[in-house]
């Protein structure tokens, strides 16, 4: 698997910026020491004149540079709670299927490496499915951030292939096809962890409430469907009879009120988002607003 979540420059950006400075700052003390302390030497006298302002210029750019990009970064929040979703969920189909890998079981190596193929949309049946232009025969953890690559696929046929044609012998985990599919099994999983670890890190408890509110929002109108369907199987059931009109109208008072309820948690939780939102974007304002004026 191939992870494209966070663009070179923002990966890189950080650790660029702190080594020139440390590069900037190493230099100036070198030349410090280098030169004669004299006070008539005009050499030491611009060194100590120019020195100071050239490092706290550089000082003012780097922190306008990092500002910047972290501004950036927090606006792709919404877009990135995409991704995070997307890996939560693949997490759990690796730690379910190819973390669980018994290495020295080939028939559980083969179970599970398939089990994986079709938890992810890889299985002949999917793909032949959509080749035909189909719908998928069912629900598979989609590329979203990170793209399936076809070395894994390459490998995962290999070793597949391999187990078939050594059922009946003395074959090994520890054998070329099936040990290079491990490997990078292995690979392909930690670079799995650091990307979740990484976006909890940055976002942080913005990221999860986002979550939690998409989640709240998503079961609210899983139970606002279930009530409605309640209340036009209570009205179907209607049949002009007065004797139970009114037990009637008294449960769909009371779905009502529970629909009331909802729309309630739903509008406090909104809320709470928007406020968390816009405290971002008041600091955001604020530390750029201030770079601008030092």
């Amino acid at each position: 698997m191939k992870f494209h979540i966070f663009g070179i420059w923002e990966r890189v950006s950080k650790p660029v910026i702190y080594l020139l400075i440390f590069v900037l700052t190493t230099a100036l003390i070198y030349l410090f020491f280098a030169i004669d302390h004299n006070n008539d030497n005009p050499i030491y006298t611009t060194f100590v004149f120019i020195a100071p302002v050239v490092y706290a210029l550089l000082l003012f750019l780097a922190n306008i540079l990092l500002e910047k990009e972290k501004h950036r970064v927090e606006e792709k929040l919404y877009e990135r709670e995409g991704f995070f979703l997307t890996l939560s969920r693949l997490r759990e189909v690796t730690n379910a299927t190819i973390n669980k890998l018994v290495e020295n079981d080939l028939s559980d190596i083969e179970s599970k490496v398939l089990m994986f193929q079709i938890m992810t949309g890889r299985d002949a049946e999917t793909i032949k499915a959509i080749s035909q232009g189909n719908k998928n025969p069912h629900i598979y953890v989609r590329e979203n951030g990170f793209v399936y690559t076809p070395k894994m696929m390459l490998l995962e046929t290999a070793a597949l292939n391999y187990i078939k044609e050594n059922q009946n012998t003395s074959s090994k985990s520890e054998d070329k096809p099936i040990r290079k599919l491990l490997k990078y099994y292995e690979h392909s999983s930690k670079k799995l962890e650091n990307s979740f670890i990484k976006l909890k890190m940055i976002y942080g408890g913005n990221l999860q409430h986002l979550v939690d509110y998409d989640n709240f929002v998503s079961n609210f109108n899983f139970k606002t469907d279930d009530i409605i369907s309640k209340i036009d199987d209570i009205q179907s059931q209607l049949g002009g009879s007065d004797s139970s009109t009114e037990a009637i109208d008294e449960k769909i008072d009371t779905l009502r009120v529970k629909i009331n309820e909802l729309c309630q948690q739903t509008q406090d939780a909104s809320d709470n988002i928007e406020d968390a939102i816009s405290s971002i974007s008041t600091a955001c304002e604020a530390t750029k607003h201030e770079a601008n004026h030092k």
